[in-house]
Formats: structure tokens, sequence, C-alpha cells
């Protein structure tokens, strides 16, 4: 349990100091829950996306939001709070 913390620790590390700001890591010590370098900081998500169970490691970040790879449900990263459901929107001339 200690060496794989070590090895995360070590991962995070080399991501802040490699500038590698956009990063998803899952965590090998809880596979629950994901990690999200992003912008110099590191936060830390459920792995599934409470819509329905979306492997959320497998999104993508888009601006501040780590967006969900099946229905779009959008996650902060920059302010805690509830997901946003991805809404479409038509032009105006299209209506």
């Amino acid at each position: 349990m200690i060496a794989l913390l070590k090895q995360l620790a070590a991962r995070l590390r080399f991501a802040l100091s490699h500038r590698t700001l956009q990063r998803i890591v899952a965590l090998p010590t809880d596979p629950s829950h994901i990690s999200v370098c992003h912008r110099g900081r590191i936060v830390v998500l459920r792995r599934r996306c409470p819509h329905q169970g979306g492997p959320l490691d497998e999104g993508y970040i888009e601006g501040d939001d780590l967006v969900c790879p099946w229905h779009g449900c959008r996650f902060s990263l920059v302010s805690p709070g509830p997901a946003r459901p991805y809404v479409p929107t038509l032009p105006k001339n299209s209506r």
C-alpha cells in the first residue's frame, strides 16, 4: 500500500514538474476514484459518472471541465458542484 502511494506521488510530481497540466490518472490505491492534474492542481473525482456510470477516466478535458465520454456531462475542475448535463443548442436561425 505504501509503495503504491509513493508511486502515485511520484507520477503526480512528474506531471506537475513537466507541465502536463491536463492529465487523467487512475488511482492505483482506490479504483473508484481518479485524479486529474489541471492548472497545477490535483483534483480527485469519482471514476464513474453519476448519470449512467460512464468511465470518467476515458473522458476528456475541455476548458476547466472534465467531460463524460458517454453523455457529455461536465464536471468542473476548478469549483466544486454538481455535474452539468450536456444540453445541445440549436442556432437561432434554425427554428
